[in-house]
């Protein structure tokens, strides 16, 4: 089965911005290559959950 270089440089792409938005929530190193690896073959699902934290997290810090 072989996959095109637009599906793997796309999917490339989800896990970085994944172990980014890992970063900025204060996730561990170990974390943040989970969340890459995860990323490459769920990209879109895991984006939404960091997504959905990353609004909370602003939420609570304008809070206090």
């Amino acid at each position: 089965m072989e996959f095109s270089s637009e599906l793997v440089g796309l999917g490339f792409l989800f896990g970085i911005v994944s172990a980014k938005w890992a970063l900025d929530l204060g996730y561990s190193q170990l974390s943040q290559l989970v969340h890459f690896v995860v990323g490459l073959f769920l990209g879109p699902l895991v984006l939404f959950i960091l997504y959905v934290r990353m609004i909370y997290a602003k939420k609570n810090k304008n809070r206090a």
